[in-house]
């Protein structure tokens, strides 16, 4: 039996809380209970932008991180994550992010498809970590080790917990 969402956001969580990371950007928001809306409650004080890349997002999500986006925390950005523009403004050195989420599309090709944009597009800080939530799904981890081929990333999978961690080589 494969770990819940909950097990997911738990590991995010802790993550967060050891890296202290400035900016954090999560394609994915899904349907609610989000760890977008976790991580915005645990934000230390150097925590300064969450940044939301979401095709179609769910109502009950948004209302969780409603608050965020009035007072400028949260920004999400409503589109595919496949569309350059999403990524306009995250890789000039001052938004660039030091932790990225990514909980979107569950094929090889979605998969790859983030990690070409979030390399392409200089999204992650040289010591930055990438989570893929359902890391253990064979066509997600497929898409994974092709793109850290590819693109010069370690990964790490954690099968029995259902994700896999990566960053730069």
């Amino acid at each position: 039996m494969l770990p819940n969402k909950e097990t997911y956001r738990d590991f995010v969580l802790g993550l967060v809380l050891q890296m202290r990371p400035h900016h954090i950007l999560e394609i994915g928001l899904g349907s609610c209970h989000t760890t977008a809306a976790e991580l915005l409650h645990y934000a230390e004080e150097d925590f300064e932008k969450l940044f939301v890349i979401e095709k179609d997002p769910n109502p009950v999500a948004l209302e969780e991180i409603s608050s965020a986006m009035d007072d400028g925390r949260c920004e999400l950005r409503k589109g595919d994550s496949r569309d350059p523009a999403m990524y306009e403004g995250l890789s000039d050195g001052q938004n660039t992010c030091d932790l990225v989420l990514v909980d979107g599309l569950h094929t090889a090709q979605g998969v790859y498809s983030d990690i070409q944009m979030i390399v392409n597009h200089n999204i992650l800080t040289p010591d930055g970590v990438i989570v893929f939530h359902d890391g253990g799904a064979s066509n997600v981890r497929l898409g994974i080790n092709q793109a850290a081929k590819d693109f010069g990333l370690q990964v790490l999978h954690l099968p029995a917990l259902n994700l896999s961690i990566g960053k730069y080589a």
